[in-house]
């Protein structure tokens, strides 16, 4: 299941472009000040954040079709080093950080055991890593069904999935985990939402969908929009599931399929690849850097996000310059 190479370029720009959308997006949800803004449209757009999320998991797990479901160990073994760097120096890093600037502040640090919650659940000093948790949980999850069932391991993962949407909506869902301390609610309630999103990753490139819709491209784009256009409007929270999943889906889709012009060698595409190539790093630093801004950029406003991302940017592409042959590149990407 290969796509040609001379067509591989223009069609995963589009899913760049839209990491790219994601990730500014995501920083300004946590960084913004809705305040400031009257605007109720202003408001909806900045707060429809788990459409944003679900795209990231179906991207993710999209393009580890390969790794999870071929014999090479050593591709399933990069992935989660890929992800566990981050997960834990990260961290580490922030929680150093904290005890500094509480000497020389003379304010309270974060205690050693939030350190400990952090690593066990991803939750504790750097909240975003509930989603890094997720990620790792999944991943795991998945590579044991394979293993377990080469043969039907499609099946049994949508039969996982159909339990995870029925968990969702036929049972006291949030009740169950507010059992838990706020700490571990926070990164295991999403898990069963993040699974649905794996598989339909994982089942859209199963089945090829690039080939699949490339004979009716035009027409997929447009269902895609219109689909768009319903969920967006839709107001009907009990299915919120299946609305946020069709959401996501159509952006990928839409955005995997758009057929973007052969501009190689263009300064539009090298500048694509080259923010989408940092969304994770955005992802990892933009709390933090959001806090040191407070100090000179009083008013978190667009601008302060820009501010921010750009600051990101540049963290991330020094960064990989200076530890781009070492697993610690992981740190940016």
């Amino acid at each position: 299941m290969k796509v040609k190479k001379d067509t591989q370029k223009n069609i995963y720009l589009g899913v760049q472009l839209l990491r790219i959308i994601f990730s500014f997006h995501i920083l300004i949800l946590h960084c913004i000040n809705l305040e400031i803004y009257k605007s109720y449209i202003i408001k909806m757009i900045i707060k429809k954040v788990s459409i944003d999320l679900g795209t990231f998991f179906i991207i993710s797990f999209y393009f580890s079709y390969n790794n999870f479901t071929s014999s090479n160990i050593i591709k399933i073994k990069q992935r989660f080093i890929r992800l566990l760097i981050p997960y834990f120096i990260w961290p580490i890093i922030f929680f150093i950080l904290n005890i500094f600037t509480g000497y020389i502040y003379k304010r309270n640090t974060i205690k050693f055991k939030y350190l400990y919650y952090q690593f066990l659940i991803g939750n504790g000093i750097h909240p975003i890593f509930w989603f890094q948790f997720n990620l790792l949980f999944l991943s795991l999850l998945f590579a044991i069904i394979i293993l377990i069932n080469r043969k039907r391991y499609l099946s049994n993962l949508f039969l996982m999935a159909i339990v995870c949407y029925l968990f969702i909506n036929y049972s006291n869902y949030s009740l169950l985990f507010l059992k838990y301390n706020d700490i571990a609610f926070f990164s295991t309630r999403p898990i069963a939402f993040s699974f649905i999103y794996c598989f339909i990753g994982f089942y859209l490139f199963s089945i090829n969908i690039i080939e699949k819709t490339n004979k009716y491209k035009i027409k997929i784009i447009i269902i895609c929009l219109f689909i768009l256009f319903l969920c967006i409007n839709s107001k009907l929270s009990f299915y919120l599931i299946i609305i946020n999943s069709l959401t996501s889906t159509s952006l990928f889709i839409l955005f995997l399929i758009i057929p973007f012009p052969t501009l190689n060698n263009t300064i539009f595409i090298k500048i694509i690849k080259q923010l989408a190539n940092y969304s994770a790093g955005i992802y990892y630093l933009h709390n933090q850097i959001q806090y040191l801004l407070d100090y000179f950029i009083k008013s978190r406003t667009i601008f302060a996000c820009l501010i921010n991302y750009l600051l990101c940017n540049l963290i991330c592409f020094f960064g990989l310059k200076i530890f781009k042959k070492s697993n610690l590149r992981f740190l940016y990407i």
